[in-house]
């Protein structure tokens, strides 16, 4: 999908749910049911299991850690640092489950880039600030969140996004771009920024996605290898941390004609695979595809090793036609589907020539077609993006208001 200027990427904070499936182990299936702690869980170090029942929705058991708090440090474990363990989650076919085989679909929302949250001197409290007000003022059910890490350079194929505090590699900002970079080593980016974000977001028993932003061909210049280096360094820091999920590479480009996998692209997401797994064997990976992540069912013929891998799929209007939706049925069919990415901005006449076309609806229609599809398919979802300035936005202001999107999310959720 051709991005706009203003569409960088996103997630919905989205709630976990055990669907009808029931367990593999012939247990009572659950309807609805919120997984809020209880028995069940393994208590091994693999498999963490339930949270306890004690942790309070608003983390009031926990408070979020930092470094400087003695928090997590590297290849640690969020249960040394006080914070309410979630269930471990792994991959079975083409589900995702829970240590005791219960089927879980996660829904929940995506901030922005994390350093423009902390630019500024806002710091992490820019942040936890954002989180507060999805789970407060906009009342917005999420129990999983996607946190974008940006590099320096985000190509996004004409539409560069250059971060005001990101995670140092790739190359620098040019000087015509007019950015103020705060810059900071890759140490004080994961000790100030990165982790005590997790955390915190840990405390309020969320899920949290780490999401490595990239938008570009990963078969030619540094990108790649730049996820690589990324994973290298931050994986091992979330391994001991049930709750997290690695979304190796935001955006492949790699458009090709038609599109597709291609065994050049196996390669390189083989890489980040790799890499993520030296420092975390077992949290779940998100993989995207090429042509922005629109073709999620490409392992079948070019297949990645690694285990409990989950492959995404991003929606919005412009690029939601027939072909793409059968890519979408025909994947769900044998791997899990994490829709990391959907959004619409409501306008009166869509048209061809606004720079945002792709991501505009004439109707809310558009957003209830959506959800009977990725209901019916059990697709796991976030939504891009909760922000007032980012788009499409779910937020009206800074004070928790809500677009015609947002409240749709809002709803949706609260189902």
């Amino acid at each position: 999908m051709k991005n706009s200027i203003f569409r960088w990427s996103a997630t919905f904070g989205g709630a976990l749910w055990l669907v009808a499936c029931g367990s593999r182990s012939g247990g009572n299936e659950v309807v609805g049911a919120e997984v809020d702690g209880g028995g069940g869980g393994d208590a091994d170090s693999d498999s963490p299991g339930a949270r306890d029942a004690t942790a309070s929705r608003d983390g009031s058991d926990a408070a979020p850690k930092t470094v400087a708090e003695g928090g997590v440090g590297d290849g640690g474990d969020a249960g040394d640092a006080g914070l309410p363990l979630l269930p471990a989650l792994s991959v079975h076919g083409n589900l995702i489950e829970d240590a005791t085989g219960r089927t879980v679909v996660l829904r929940g929302v995506a901030i922005p880039d994390l350093g423009a949250l902390a630019a500024g001197g806002a710091g992490i409290t820019g942040i936890t600030d954002r989180v507060d007000e999805i789970l407060g003022a906009a009342n917005l059910d999420a129990h999983v969140i996607r946190m974008p890490v940006y590099p320096r350079t985000v190509p996004n194929e004409g539409f560069p996004y250059y971060s005001p505090m990101p995670f140092p590699i790739g190359p620098d900002a040019p000087a015509s771009a007019g950015v103020t970079v705060t810059a900071v080593s890759a140490g004080d980016y994961i000790a100030n920024v990165l982790r005590p974000a997790v955390d915190y977001a840990t405390s309020k028993n969320l899920y949290v996605i780490v999401d490595y932003h990239q938008i570009d061909d990963t078969t030619t210049g540094e990108s790649s290898a730049d996820a690589v280096t990324f994973w290298t360094q931050v994986a091992s820091v979330f391994s001991g941390y049930p709750n997290v999920l690695y979304e190796a590479f935001n955006e492949p480009v790699d458009n090709g004609d038609p599109g597709g996998w291609t065994s050049a692209f196996q390669t390189q997401a083989q890489a980040w695979i790799t890499a993520i797994r030296t420092g975390a064997p077992s949290n779940l990976i998100i993989v995207g595809s090429p042509s922005w992540s629109q073709y999620p069912g490409g392992e079948a013929q070019f297949p990645l090793t690694g285990g409990n891998l989950v492959f995404t799929a991003h929606i919005y209007p412009g690029n939601w036609d027939g072909a793409f939706q059968a890519r979408v049925t025909a994947a769900v069919a044998t791997v899990p589907v994490v829709v990391s990415e959907w959004g619409y901005q409501l306008v009166a006449t869509a048209s061809p020539d606004d720079p945002n076309f792709n991501l505009e609806a004439t109707s809310d229609a558009w957003v209830d077609g959506l959800e009977s599809y990725i209901e019916g398919n059990g697709a796991s979802w976030t939504a891009w993006v909760a922000d007032p300035a980012w788009g499409p936005p779910m937020f009206t202001n800074d004070a928790g208001g809500l677009t015609d999107f947002g409240l749709a999310v809002q709803a949706w959720l609260a189902k």
